[in-house]
């Protein structure tokens, strides 16, 4: 059967889920939900959307003037000199005591199957299978529910590695000593895990699962199913939080780092860039403040095309001394350039959604979503990142007996049959999907040798027929029909 719901199942280490986790964003220690920052549904974090924002606007000279004391923000001093608080998680991700995760405690984590066990797991929803809840004569199926069991090995040339397969990337079918299919995990296997779409992986689903270090300045990848790790400022310096959670790459990370040991200039690290801007009142009569050279005696001017400038720079000319200007607030001097703009190139555009195209278009920035970045199935919200779905009405799939519905925008395809169709077909409700649901799920004991009728009952287009053939001396009743071995004396 097809699983219609991510998995993440890790069996051989479900005995840990009480103890600390390695962090899944920025390498620090993975806190729970009663931790601090910004809580969600059942305290157990807040999905990626906005900051607290509580130094919004607040001048600065470096970062260091903008924590706001929330662990699930990235807090920056923009190139205009005001605090900005940015959210740490993008699109759906739940922000878990400053980590970025998919959940935060098992609460998160439903795929609407009674008989599976939804857990939390590194930041993974799990939704492990257990049969106990089925009873003897039935198991687990990830997605689907309970199901009876199948009967293999009785039929005569019967291949049962075709007719034990359930489509589950995630198990190893089997035909039993019972006689009855077996369906095991790789998560049975100590250190492997059960990864959507992808099948058993070695050590990894998702980067989350990599980020041990706790070292906000190196980036952990998960790439088929194992970690890899590198340096998350390829160039320039790495610049760590207040909280240690997370990291922002540039050529400083305080103002302390830019001091161009010149009086008159006012020093300051700004998106990770020094800046130097000119003090007023300063230098003496007659002199201004050279960002370059420092306190310069002012050349005579009668307009302000007398006065030197250079990149975006603006002048007056006021009482014979030059004055001169930088870019207003909320714009920049991108190199080379003569005048000002919101942004100089993609890097100064990140919203943080990794789906979408960041793009400076020429004085401002755009977003375009490219659902060619999401998994098989997914597209792209400018806002929430990568879905399936907003609502029911993207989730039908065709099949009139399951229940469609949008949770946490993916979707969850439920059966719905009960009574004397209790299983879903392609067309419906039906009585059975196999043979063996025609038998209760049990495959029976041959009888002893007749000659005359014998009952033969399948499953055939979804309702079970009887029928009653022949059977020749030496032959014996089966639930399939005549056989001629394993016949009771």
């Amino acid at each position: 059967m097809s699983v219609l719901k991510p998995k993440f199942v890790l069996l051989a280490i479900l005995a840990a889920l009480s103890l600390v986790l390695a962090s899944a964003c920025s390498g620090g220690e993975f806190i729970g939900a009663d931790s601090g920052g910004a809580s969600g549904r059942g305290g157990a974090g807040s999905t990626g959307g906005t900051g607290s924002g509580a130094t919004d606007g607040k001048s600065c000279a470096g970062p260091e003037d903008c924590d706001d004391a929330d662990r699930c923000t990235t807090d920056v001093c923009t190139v205009d000199g005001t605090c900005a608080a940015a959210p740490k998680c993008a699109g759906t991700e739940r922000c878990c005591g400053g980590d970025c995760r998919e959940c935060c405690g098992d609460d998160d984590c439903d795929d609407g199957v009674e008989c599976t066990d939804n857990r939390c797991l590194m930041g993974q929803c799990m939704y492990v299978p257990n049969d106990v809840s089925c009873g003897d004569t039935g198991y687990c199926a990830a997605g689907q529910g309970c199901r009876p069991k199948q009967a293999c090995g009785v039929i005569p040339g019967e291949d049962t590695a075709v007719s034990c397969a359930d489509d589950d990337a995630c198990t190893s079918d089997s035909c039993g000593a019972d006689k009855f299919c077996k369906h095991d995990y790789c998560a049975t296997q100590a250190g492997r895990l059960c990864c959507e779409g992808v099948g058993c992986a070695e050590e990894c689903c998702t980067d989350a699962q990599c980020d041990t270090d706790q070292n906000p300045c190196t980036k952990d990848t998960c790439q088929a199913g194992k970690c890899s790790r590198q340096q998350l400022c390829e160039s320039g310096e790495c610049c760590p939080s207040a909280d240690g959670k997370s990291a922002t790459c540039g050529v400083c990370c305080t103002a302390n780092d830019c001091d161009d040991e010149l009086g008159c200039t006012a020093d300051g690290c700004r998106a990770g860039q020094c800046t130097h801007t000119a003090k007023v009142g300063v230098c003496p009569q007659g002199s201004y403040c050279d960002v370059d050279k420092g306190c310069t005696k002012s050349a005579e001017c009668q307009a302000a095309e007398d006065c030197p400038v250079g990149g975006c720079q603006t002048a007056e000319c006021t009482n014979g001394v030059c004055q001169i200007s930088e870019c207003p607030m909320g714009a920049q001097c991108c190199p080379g350039a003569k005048t000002c703009s919101k942004c100089c190139d993609a890097s100064d555009c990140n919203d943080n959604v990794a789906c979408t195209v960041d793009a400076c278009g020429g004085a401002d920035c755009t977003h375009t979503p490219n659902s060619a970045l999401c998994p098989k199935g997914y597209t792209c919200d400018v806002k929430l990142g990568c879905i399936q779905c907003t609502g029911a009405k993207q989730c039908d799939d065709t099949v009139p007996c399951t229940k469609d519905s949008c949770v946490n925008n993916k979707c969850v395809n439920t059966p719905s049959c009960s009574g004397s169709t209790p299983y879903c077909g392609a067309t419906g409700c039906v009585a059975c999907l196999s043979d063996s649901d025609c038998h209760g799920g049990i495959i029976g004991t041959p009888q002893a040798a007749v000659i005359g009728g014998c009952q033969n009952t399948r499953c055939v287009g979804g309702a079970c027929k009887t029928t009653y053939p022949m059977c020749d001396i030496g032959f014996c009743c089966a639930p399939y029909g005549c056989m001629a071995k394993g016949c009771l004396q």
